[in-house]
């Protein structure tokens, strides 16, 4: 009987340029075999040549014996103003395309369905090209819903020919690296489809910073040794000798390679590079029946759960425990991002205080477990049940569950008051300092606009003092402006701690005024996140006794390389869908409650847009009034329900992307 495949191909060579020989084999051994390209059509004024490429596309796949499907998608490039050039295609990092997204993945489960597939091959999404991501995320979704159908995910050619990039990828979506990576610059590749792509200076710019941007990112992760728990079916075909098949793409091949010549000497130049690095490619992975429950994905309704067969382990013991458990909480962030479920369509992402249950492997000693049993809380909210075992093996790992405060309910609803009378929400933050001592030119928060104005250590009290009457937050930021610019900041962390002693302390700062912080103060700390901007770094020399320090007084510490900002406040009025669209996928209204001006807020841009509308366009507004709610209400519970519950824009979103806004290089402003 004949074994029936479907290779899924976002564009019209995709599957060809990186699966030819697997393909041919396959055929070889009677299988009968069809390719779906998706994104096949392009616009009114290349109408031509898209029928052109589908005519070489056909011609292509019925030599090898293959059928040819074209699903009808149109192409990034001329569907939206966004992906005009290979930066922000290739690192469009989060996916606002949700209805896309839906229609894509439908007619992808149909199109199994009806075909009666029993192996499913999905591109792999290496480079980050958004219409590969989209297919990609649709692809690994239903992997967890069809579970009679063989998913395995391939290396897309030609992006996987640039260095480390299959093992970036595998870092980005499963939060850990086989190797240590070795840095070489984007553009030290020098393959004829990346001087194509990146066709201006700016462009080549740009792109440069954001692969060394990913390169900084996921260096830092654990290392995975080659081939243990590996999550999925990973195909990487090394026969790159496909000139012949190549060639038939007339109306695609200039563009990519130059010539097909090209191509091969690109391949043989990657391979000569990996083989000096010893990274030599090692992932095909066909014997792993059981992976499509890796981390179960289950995120249906906001939760989120790594299984038992699943558990997530840290294996290199010469680190230090605190080190240990850093890395292991580092891979639950990056597995539930939002970079990693927006193309899902899933409009949240899981943090470490979202975590409701714990099961912690560790050695047995003692010591160890006394360490977990201080440390842990430090991560995770306080009504995170947590349960230590034995290790099978004596390594570190983790169990856990997550589930979103935030997440509707069968009534529709998604917050409640509690049994103790208080709203649970998922974080509270405090501004101690409006201002800041950088400008960072898309700030969120309009710091480099706002007076210079300080919390004193009496208005926190009163502040903390109503939030706990009212508010259940996971956990407590402290941030700005930039906090450490307050004089009275080690006072304001005792009056926190006194009234939330259980609750997560965190510190969101720059870090170039850390040595304002008086040790004592710094110990009483649960968590210090460090955004260090590529425009005013940190000095290495601060960074190491941050590290130091944090080990020592066991705080959690997440120093996040910051290359890029996403542009959050607009210039001009949203269009009442553009703000409805922003409202709908920002994830900041649950994370980012404020209290300024005596006014509760869902977010801190509510909290500053008269602020910043005056200072920056002489504009008298009252989106600050009107989306704030009064701490005297005597209705306030209610009322803040029903702020929090809401499922339309305030009045503030017609000028705000949120989540939705085109990112920036860091840049700090002359003022």
């Amino acid at each position: 009987m004949e074994t029936k495949i479907l290779y899924v191909s976002p564009h019209l060579d995709d599957v060809l340029l990186s699966m030819a020989q697997n393909i041919k084999n396959e055929i070889a051994n009677n299988a009968n075999v069809t390719i779906a390209t998706f994104f096949s059509e392009g616009n009114t004024a290349t109408r031509s040549l898209y029928e052109s490429r589908r005519k070489d596309d056909v011609c292509t796949i019925s030599k090898i014996g293959a059928k040819a499907l074209h699903m009808g998608f149109t192409d990034s490039y001329f569907r939206d103003s966004r992906f005009c050039n290979y930066s922000s295609i290739m690192f469009h990092k989060e996916c606002t395309e949700t209805q896309l997204f839906n229609d894509i993945q439908k007619k992808l489960r149909e199109l199994l369905i009806c075909g009666k597939y029993a192996i499913c091959y999905i591109p792999l999404g290496v480079g980050g090209h958004v219409d590969h991501n989209i297919i990609f995320h649709a692809g690994r979704q239903l992997a967890e819903e069809m579970n009679d159908i063989d998913f395995r995910f391939y290396a897309d050619m030609p992006y996987a020919l640039i260095s480390e990039s299959i093992d970036f990828r595998i870092a980005e979506m499963f939060g850990y690296k086989t190797h240590e990576y070795t840095f070489r610059p984007l553009l030290d590749n020098n393959f004829h489809f990346l001087k194509t792509y990146c066709n201006d200076d700016a462009d080549r710019e740009r792109s440069s910073c954001l692969f060394k941007a990913d390169y900084n990112t996921y260096k830092s992760l654990p290392l995975t040794h080659e081939g243990e728990y590996f999550p999925v079916k990973i195909v990487i075909e090394k026969d790159f000798d496909k000139a012949e098949l190549i060639a038939t793409y007339k109306s695609e091949l200039p563009d990519l390679f130059g010539n097909e010549t090209n191509q091969i000497n690109a391949a043989e130049q990657y391979f000569m590079f990996q083989a000096e690095n010893n990274s030599s490619i090692r992932y095909v992975k066909n014997n792993m029946s059981d992976s499509k429950d890796y981390c179960a994905r289950i995120i249906k309704n906001g939760k989120y759960t790594i299984m038992q067969t699943d558990t997530i382990w840290y294996d290199d013991t010469t680190k230090s425990l605190y080190n240990q458990v850093y890395f292991l909480f580092e891979k639950l962030r990056v597995l539930g991002c939002m970079y990693n479920l927006a193309p899902q369509g899933y409009r949240y992402c899981f943090q470490a205080e979202d975590i409701f249950e714990a099961e912690i492997f560790y050695s047995g000693d003692d010591s160890e477990g006394d360490f977990l049993k201080r440390f842990i809380p430090r991560l995770t909210s306080p009504d995170c049940k947590i349960r230590l075992a034995p290790s099978p093996d004596g390594r570190i790992g983790i169990r856990a569950k997550f589930l979103l405060k935030a997440i509707e309910t069968p009534d529709g609803k998604k917050y409640h008051i509690n049994e103790q009378g208080t709203i649970d929400c998922e974080s509270f933050e405090v501004h101690v300092s409006e201002h800041c001592n950088l400008k960072c030119k898309q700030c969120c928060n309009s710091s480099p606009f706002n007076k210079p104005r300080f919390l004193s250590p009496e208005e926190v009290r009163d502040m903390f003092t109503f939030v706990k009457a009212n508010l259940n937050p996971d956990v407590i930021k402290i941030s700005g402006g930039e906090p450490m610019l307050n004089p009275h900041l080690g006072e304001i962390i005792n009056i926190i701690k006194d009234l939330f002693p259980k609750t997560p302390l965190r510190i969101t700062s720059n870090g170039l005024l850390f040595k304002r912080l008086k040790e004592e103060d710094f110990s009483r700390l649960d968590q210090l996140w460090i955004s260090n901007y590529s425009s005013m770094p940190v000095p290495d020399s601060t960074i190491e006794k941050i590290r130091n320090l944090a080990q020592k007084y066991e705080i959690v510490l997440n120093i996040k390389e910051v290359q890029e900002f996403s542009n959050v406040i607009s210039e001009e009025k949203l269009t009442q869908t553009k703000a409805e669209d922003s409202f709908r996928n920002c994830w900041m209204r649950h994370r980012c409650l404020i209290i300024r001006n005596n006014r509760f807020y869902l977010c801190t841009r509510a909290a500053y847009i008269d602020s910043y509308l005056k200072t920056r366009h002489n504009l008298d507004t009252d989106y600050s009034v009107r989306d704030g709610i009064l701490l005297n209400d005597p209705d306030f519970k209610n009322k803040a329900l029903e702020l929090l519950n809401r499922n339309k824009p305030i009045n503030t979103c017609v000028y705000c992307f949120g989540n939705t806004g085109s990112s920036f290089p860091s840049t700090q402003m002359k003022m």
